[in-house]
C-alpha cells in the first residue's frame, strides 16, 4: 500500500494527476485482492492511490495547474517567488513531514506505523507554533481567530 502512494504521489508531482491516478487505478486492478472493492479495486489500494495522486502534486510547480498559475500571478504582481528548484526544497523541508504523517495515519497498515504518524503529527503541529512564537506573529493569531 505504502508503495502505492509513494509512487503515485512521485509521478502527479511532476505530471497530470489524471492519467497518474488512472494508470496506478488500472494496476491495482490487474493486482487483484480480497476485501471491498470498488471498481474492481480493492479499497485498500485505492485510499494511497487516491492520496498520492490529490495532495503530492503540491511539491513542484507543475505538478498541480494552481501552483503554477498562482506563481506567474503573483510574479506579475512584483511579489518575488522562489525559483523552481528553491520551491521543492521548501516542499521537502515543509510539505513532505506532512504528507509522510498523513500516509502514515491514513495508509500504514499496522497500530505502530499510524501511532508514529499521529506523534509525527502532533510533533509538526508544536514545531509550527514554535515558529509561529518566533516569528513574533502570536498577536496576529490571537487577533485571526477572535481572542482578545
Amino acid at each position: 500500500r505504502m508503495t502505492y502512494f509513494v509512487f503515485t504521489g512521485g509521478l502527479s508531482s511532476i505530471l497530470d494527476n489524471a492519467p497518474t491516478y488512472m494508470t496506478f487505478f488500472e494496476m491495482a486492478k490487474a493486482s487483484g485482492g480480497e476485501g471491498t472493492l470498488i471498481a474492481g479495486v480493492p479499497e485498500y489500494y485505492l485510499i494511497p492511490i487516491s492520496l498520492g495522486a490529490v495532495f503530492c502534486g503540491a511539491i513542484t510547480y507543475i505538478g498541480n495547474g494552481p501552483n503554477f498559475m498562482v506563481k506567474s500571478v503573483a510574479e506579475s504582481d512584483g511579489v518575488p517567488m522562489p525559483s523552481f528548484g528553491r520551491y521543492i526544497g521548501y516542499a521537502f523541508t515543509l510539505l513532505v513531514p506532512v504528507l509522510a504523517a498523513m500516509a502514515m495515519i491514513f495508509v500504514g497498515e499496522s497500530w505502530l506505523v499510524r501511532g508514529l504518524g499521529i506523534a509525527l503529527a502532533a510533533g509538526l503541529v508544536f514545531l509550527s507554533l514554535v515558529r509561529i512564537r518566533r516569528a513574533g506573529l502570536d498577536e496576529a493569531v490571537a487577533d485571526f481567530s477572535g481572542n482578545e
